[in-house]
């Protein structure tokens, strides 16, 4: 019986491998079909010699943002100083934002020029509407030769900051912990307004 089973089971498998390599590969002496396709009715195209035209501007051109028509690009700076002995600026009025509309703050840049003898920690704060929303940034001291004759502050940032609508944005400095001589920061910000749904 087991005999029977082997040779059953061997039969079965040995078929299977022949039909398979009968239907995988033509014979030799079938030739390839070759067709031929014609293309029939192409029309001719004329391409027509146009004459430019000058545009002449009388206006400033309006620029759209091109994946918002709601976007309105802003751009701000403010120049702060901190005096002799003081350890903060002044709140200064960076951007006052429009009713309807909301700010968003996308890029910020700090440069800060102080005394060459100091290496002073310099933070900027941005307040939007008020100090609980705000940001604060440290501005790190920038590598620079010997031979310039101060030391420079830089910070080039990257942020997502949202306002509401009709408030100012303040910007503020602070340094330390060296308060001698007086520092000059200037701060920028890009973002765009966006209107606000009613």
């Amino acid at each position: 019986m087991k005999l029977f089973q082997r040779i059953s089971i061997s039969i079965v498998i040995g078929s299977m491998l022949l039909c398979g390599n009968a239907v995988s590969k033509p014979p030799d002496d079938v030739p390839p079909i070759e067709v031929d396709v014609n293309v029939v009715n192409t029309p001719d195209v004329n391409v027509v010699n146009t004459p430019l035209e000058a545009i002449i501007v009388n206006e400033p051109l309006l620029v759209e943002d091109v994946d918002s028509a709601a976007r309105q690009v802003v751009f701000a700076t403010k120049t702060l100083t901190i005096s002799d002995g003081d350890g903060f600026s002044d709140k200064e009025v960076l951007f006052s934002v429009p009713d309807g509309k909301r700010l968003v703050i996308e890029h910020i840049n700090v440069l800060a020029n102080t005394d060459e003898n100091d290496l002073k920690r310099i933070v900027v704060t941005l307040e939007l509407g008020n100090l609980s929303n705000s940001a604060r940034f440290a501005v790190p001291v920038a590598e620079l030769p010997s031979h310039i004759g101060s030391n420079v502050n830089v910070l080039n940032q990257l942020i997502k900051l949202y306002s509401e609508p009709e408030v100012d944005i303040e910007v503020r400095a602070s340094r330390g912990p060296d308060t001698n001589g007086a520092d000059s920061i200037f701060v920028r910000i890009w973002g765009h307004l966006i209107d606000v749904p009613e």
